[in-house]
């Protein structure tokens, strides 16, 4: 490094020996070791790889790849004047036969590697690909410290109970299971992504008749947005005690 212009890091936190994530949150303890190391300031460090797999095969989801970019921002707020760069890798999940180059590139059949090159990307694939919650977690970050302008939901007051394309909550506030209705009490069917008052995504669901179990989040308000063929249709609810 000491013949370098910048300092280029490649980085993925797995366990060590494995192909296991570390929790979201020990990018904190990573980034802040990384700089220690480097301590001459006349260099910037460049994240040229930086990425955090969604695959059950690596111990991780979509929803800890999610929060992975979270505390990765939250992180690199504190050590901004040494980072230059965070390159998030990659926008979209390999195809399983650009899988299968790699792992014979590689030499490794290791089924977590596996795992780790096919659910890196922050969308899906096959097709057009679909957004992970990573996608719109990384849309909501950026677009808090100016790098967008892209539409996502910081607090509850940015959805309006007014709003024509809303949906009905009952019960509201909502203690185990969440039904989202249209105005003629019908079952709106579609993809639903909630989140927090910080914007964070907490839960992707599909919405059926029998409504959204929210046992798992914590009390709270909340905004949900639905995603249907004919529309999208916001709102917020409470989740209580």
């Amino acid at each position: 490094n000491q013949y370098s212009d910048y300092i280029g890091v490649s980085y993925y936190p797995f366990k060590s020996g494995t192909f296991i994530v570390e929790a979201p949150a020990r990018v904190h303890q990573d980034m802040g070791r990384i700089v220690r190391m480097n301590p001459d300031t006349s260099k910037p460090i460049c994240f040229y790889q930086f990425g955090y797999p969604s695959g059950a095969g690596n111990g991780s989801s979509e929803a800890k790849q999610a929060q992975f970019i979270t505390q990765a921002f939250s992180a690199w707020d504190s050590l901004a004047s040494r980072i230059y760069l965070i390159d998030f890798t990659w926008m979209h999940d390999f195809s399983p036969q650009a899988v299968q180059k790699y792992s014979k590139f590689y030499g490794i059949k290791d089924s977590g590697f596996l795992s780790f090159l096919a659910t890196l990307g922050m969308r899906t694939y096959p097709g057009k690909g679909q957004d992970k919650l990573a996608w719109k977690q990384l849309i909501c970050e950026a677009g808090k410290r100016g790098y967008n302008t892209l539409s996502c939901y910081t607090q509850i007051s940015d959805i309006q109970s007014s709003d024509r394309s809303s949906a009905l909550a009952y019960p509201n506030p909502v203690r185990d299971v969440l039904h989202l209705q249209d105005q003629d009490e019908k079952c709106i069917q579609g993809e639903v992504l909630i989140y927090n008052l910080s914007g964070q995504l907490m839960l992707r669901i599909f919405n059926t008749p029998e409504g959204l179990s929210c046992r798992e989040l914590p009390c709270g308000a909340y905004i949900y947005e639905i995603r249907s063929a004919d529309a999208i249709r916001r709102g917020k609810f409470i989740r209580a005690d």
